[in-house]
């Protein structure tokens, strides 16, 4: 047998709306929103298609803020508002070695060299899809001749580039 999920009384409907309009995160005000919607009786499948979300979701967040007031609304994640490991001294010191050192291992430098690089730095195991957010970041990009064919003749690409 189905419940019908009610509201808790932490806040008022006015301190609801003034929470949700002074968020700056927009999933913690599409979670404000939601819990007041359901706070004024909505279905959670009619404020899941308002908040392009599931109606799980609603669910979810109103027992969680049922259950836990309403520091349960805010972002919960453990890193969230850290400083990032990639630091202007770091960024540094990255950009002089792409510009003096060839990568360990030899080669090209690439995201998971860079990521390798930035973890023997920091300690942090730091994934090979980020060394490459890095090297975007500094405005890098792997420069690769671009292959030819081996049967090409050089003479005939010469006259093509002086107009045939």
């Amino acid at each position: 047998m189905s419940k019908h999920l009610n509201v808790a009384n932490h806040l008022t409907e006015l301190d609801l709306r003034a929470r949700a309009e002074a968020a700056e995160d927009p999933n913690e005000r599409m979670r404000w929103v939601a819990i007041l919607q359901k706070k004024a009786g909505k279905s959670a499948t009619l404020i899941a298609d308002f908040c392009n979300r599931q109606p799980d979701w609603v669910r979810r967040v109103v027992r969680a803020y049922n259950e836990l007031g309403p520091d349960s609304v805010t972002d919960g994640r453990t890193r969230n508002g850290a400083k990032g490991r990639f630091t202007q001294a770091l960024q540094a010191e990255l950009q002089a070695a792409l510009e003096q050192e060839s990568p360990p291992g030899g080669g090209l430098w690439n995201g998971p060299k860079v990521a390798r690089w930035v973890s023997k730095r920091t300690g942090d195991i730091v994934h090979p899809r980020t060394g490459w957010a890095y090297l975007k970041k500094l405005n890098w990009s792997i420069k690769v001749p671009l292959p030819t064919h081996p049967d090409s003749d050089e003479g005939a690409k010469e006259a093509f580039k002086k107009g045939g």
